[in-house]
């Protein structure tokens, strides 16, 4: 969940909604653009852990 909202209410509503993640954006762009990298590297790190290692044929 992305949000710009940082009220108790609406973090533990998106929770009960099942999100994952709850990241208050930034107001100000380029940090807004450092979070969402971020973000983005967080997920794809989970996207790969646990994930048998292939060995590359060549």
């Amino acid at each position: 969940m992305l949000s710009d909202s940082e009220l108790p209410a609406d973090v533990q509503r998106a929770y009960s909604l099942r999100a994952s993640a709850y990241v208050v954006k930034s107001r100000e762009f380029p940090i807004f653009l450092q979070q969402i990298d971020a973000l983005v590297g967080f997920w794809k790190l989970c996207r790969v852990m646990g994930k048998p290692i292939r060995a590359v044929a060549g």
